[in-house]
């Protein structure tokens, strides 16, 4: 890519010393020497060619109509050749902007990663965890001894038990 650039740059002085009158000088963007560390960027790196080639393809043309011997064919040719190079590079800033605005999201995701995961606790693990049926049971003898409220507007149980009972159930039940 940066042979390339240099080969067209010496292309264009050749021609300004031939032809010091004639010749149009014509301002280059100046194309990174090589793409982005970070990734790996296969479309990028071919839109750059591309646009290498092509505007050597016109540094060429513009010097051989400023010399006034060329024919309408190659005026044409120079004028697609421009309007291509335009979309191309048009291609390229878009390709370059998504691939920052991807990056960027990646970058944003890597930092709420770590704040939607739940922080592990340096204390003992919730009781549901280690034994995951004692709810259950505890439900099992509380409603089998239980009452409804007397005029049954709420779901809420009262236990005829104690506490002292629950635990000999829990007990039984384990065995």
């Amino acid at each position: 890519m940066a042979a390339l650039a240099d080969e067209c740059n010496r292309a264009v002085k050749a021609t300004v010393a031939l032809h010091p009158v004639s010749a149009k000088k014509v301002e280059v963007e100046e194309l990174p020497s090589k793409p982005p560390t970070s990734a790996n960027t296969p479309i990028q790196n071919r839109l750059k060619s591309k646009i290498a080639d092509l505007t050597l393809k016109i540094k060429k043309l513009q010097d051989f109509v400023s010399t006034g011997f060329a024919k309408n064919d190659q005026k044409r040719e120079l004028h697609h050749d421009k309007l291509k190079l335009k979309e191309l590079t048009q291609k390229l800033n878009r390709a370059e902007n998504l691939r920052k605005a991807q990056q960027k999201l990646r970058d944003k995701k890597k930092l709420e990663a770590p704040q939607t995961l739940p922080k592990p606790k340096r204390d003992r693990p919730p009781i549901e965890k280690e034994q995951e049926g004692l709810q259950e049971a505890i439900l099992n003898l509380v409603y089998y001894g239980a009452s409804a409220d007397d005029r049954r507007r709420s779901e809420i149980l009262k236990c005829a038990k104690t506490v002292n009972e629950l635990l000999t159930g829990l007990k039984n039940q384990s065995k």
